[in-house]
């Protein structure tokens, strides 16, 4: 009963403000008048509404209190409200309306009254906590407690999701910290509290203060980033540190001290895969004689995986020959085999992809299962939402449906259909049920046609697609392009793997296949690199699917002196000859492609 008295009273007072700001007779308003109504209205049939309904209504009239600039009697329409009953997105709303109101009027005390975490959801999305914690921030800079704001700002940065929010907040730290009274900061380093990131900032700020000097402070920050190198702050510097970095890429650079050591190459030297073998060590050997001028050369041991078939025996080989790395194996079982594994006494960069296991090696593939995620990644972020799949009737092809699938859904996007398609059959028909162009649906048009009516060629298909997602060999995707043209498809964009592509440019042969983009590996479509050239002049078949292979040989050369800093340094990468190579929490490194489109039959490169 006593909360119907005080909405009430609420009401009485905001109807009484609503006639005051009534405007002058004399310059009457078309808009004004209804609009302080409605907020009367809403508040009355808050009262009668269950209470998430009624908190919706209360909301919504101190969005209006708000913009008549009454921040006072918007606090006082959402005083019913228990944020804690209601569901997340509609309690931060109430709360952020609160908490801002009352900043509007100076008072940060009873803004953390409204943003204390104990009222607030759990399950709030970290995006609106981030925006959350930043009022808490303001509300403690009212009440003089730069302190306390700072960590509440790094509690914002650590969940803000947004980069160019993110970029804004770090600025709003450092120009905080670079304020901040020493003997604070002093205290604030020495509080056994801190998180890990509260420290990092905490201690750079104290770095770059003990030394006033450009050289002095270059040489503290390079200290700093030393013991910090994963920190947000390394990641995303503030503007004003960008100039002190020693390279503001994240593309990483090697010391002396990490090459050299002694490495085994554990490949099939004998049986069917040992032409793979040859290229994988070859490549490796050609980049170890390249990219290691300058550098300590490692001790090579070559082992083969067809006598050493078990980790036991491969970790004993290691133990007596004092191996600091293991390269490989290749074949996926063994790697399985090896993640199985609870202990790993020499570190394993692996040359497959291995199951999840209890103790997972490093991890370097050639994978079409990591081309179908940049295919579908690129397709969503040129705004595309809803696509059809096309791969081939084979298995490899079930695979990359899947991939594809699983991943465009994952984004956001939706796979209106699929086709597993066999050119050595009716591929038109398979193409016009995939399109909706069957023999039906072409006499209704062509009856419309009859009857005077114009036809729109992209009507004459389904309307429910925006982009085609394509596996497929280079002589198949030579068949399904002009189908799809036939089929009155010839509109949509198609994104490809490297599968249409096999390395030998010929533009009167891939005439068909115009338009198309699709992704590969550096080593087939970008300039070739210094290792690259030093095996072109001695070898053949470096394009092809076997030639992948040096490739491969010579980034597990580039990436192996790199596996700990990849490990600890988030979002940090190495340019490699089979993609932009970096390391996600399974240990598995994961190959950013390049990208082509062929025009006019030749392949063209494009951005990342």
């Amino acid at each position: 009963m006593m909360n119907r008295v005080r909405l009430s009273f609420a009401l009485i007072l905001i109807t009484i403000f609503m006639a005051g700001c009534t405007p002058s007779p004399k310059v009457p308003s078309r808009t004004a008048i209804p609009t302080q109504d409605s907020v009367v209205a809403l508040l009355r049939a808050a009262e009668e509404s269950p209470p998430i309904r009624a908190a919706e209504l209360r909301v919504e009239a101190a969005r209006r209190l708000v913009d008549f600039g009454r921040h006072e009697d918007a606090v006082a329409a959402l005083d019913q409200v228990d944020t804690r009953s209601l569901p997340p997105s509609l309690a931060f709303e109430v709360s952020r309306l609160r908490a801002s109101s009352s900043l509007e009027r100076q008072d940060g005390s009873r803004a953390l009254e409204y943003l204390d975490w104990a009222q607030l959801p759990p399950s709030m999305d970290p995006a609106q906590a981030a925006e959350l914690a930043e009022l808490r921030a303001d509300a403690y800079e009212q009440q003089s407690d730069p302190l306390s704001a700072l960590r509440e700002l790094i509690i914002s940065s650590q969940l803000e999701v947004d980069q160019s929010t993110r970029t804004h907040l770090h600025e709003r730290i450092w120009r905080e910290l670079t304020q901040l009274n020493p003997s604070l900061l002093e205290s604030a380093i020495r509080d056994q509290r801190n998180g890990y990131h509260e420290q990092g900032w905490f201690e750079l700020a104290q770095a770059m203060a003990s030394r006033r000097d450009h050289t002095g402070q270059m040489e503290a920050l390079e200290q700093w980033q030393v013991l910090w190198q994963g920190h947000p702050a390394a990641l995303e510097p503030p503007q004003s540190l960008t100039g002190m970095q020693p390279s503001p890429s994240l593309a990483l650079q090697s010391t002396p001290a990490q090459h050299g050591g002694r490495i085994g190459l554990l490949l099939p030297f004998s049986g069917q895969l040992s032409k793979a073998a040859t290229n994988i060590s070859e490549g490796f050997i050609t980049a170890m004689q390249v990219q290691g001028a300058g550098f300590p050369q490692p001790h090579l041991l070559m082992l083969d995986s067809s006598q050493i078939t078990t980790p036991e025996q491969l970790f004993a080989v290691a133990q007596q020959q004092q191996l600091n790395l293991i390269i490989g194996p290749l074949d996926r079982n063994f790697v399985n085999a090896i993640a199985q594994q609870p202990f790993h006494p020499v570190p394993v960069l692996a040359l497959n992809q291995a199951d999840p296991g209890p103790s997972m090696p490093y991890q370097l593939d050639l994978s079409s299962e990591q081309e179908a995620i940049e295919v579908a990644e690129r397709a969503f972020r040129d705004g595309h939402r809803s696509v059809l799949v096309i791969t081939p009737n084979a298995t490899w092809g079930n695979r990359l449906e899947r991939a594809f699938m699983r991943h465009f859904e994952s984004l956001g996007g939706r796979v209106s259909d699929t086709l597993r398609a066999d050119t050595s059959s009716d591929l038109s028909g398979q193409i016009s049920t995939l399109l909706g162009t069957d023999p039906g649906q072409q006499r209704s048009i062509a009856l419309r046609i009859r009857q005077g009516e114009r036809i729109d060629p992209t009507q004459r298909r389904r309307q429910d697609v925006d982009a085609i997602l394509l596996a497929a060999n280079p002589q198949d995707a030579r068949q399904i392009q002009p189908m799809l043209a036939y089929h009155y498809a010839g509109d949509l964009p198609i994104y490809a793997t490297s599968h249409l592509y096999d390395g030998q440019p010929d533009s009167t042969r891939d005439t068909d296949l115009n338009n198309i983009q699709f992704t590969d590996i550096p080593w087939r479509i970008r300039e070739p690199s210094p290792t690259h050239q030093a095996m072109r002049s001695t070898r053949s078949g470096l394009y092809d699917d076997l030639g992948k292979l040096y490739a491969l040989g010579a980034d597990a050369y580039s990436v192996f002196p790199y596996l700990q800093q990849l490990a600890t340094t988030p979002g940090s990468y190495i340019e490699g000859e089979t993609g932009r190579l970096s390391l996600d929490q399974q240990n598995r490194i994961v190959r950013t492609l390049p990208w082509a489109r062929f025009n006019n039959g030749l392949p063209q490169p494009l951005d990342y």
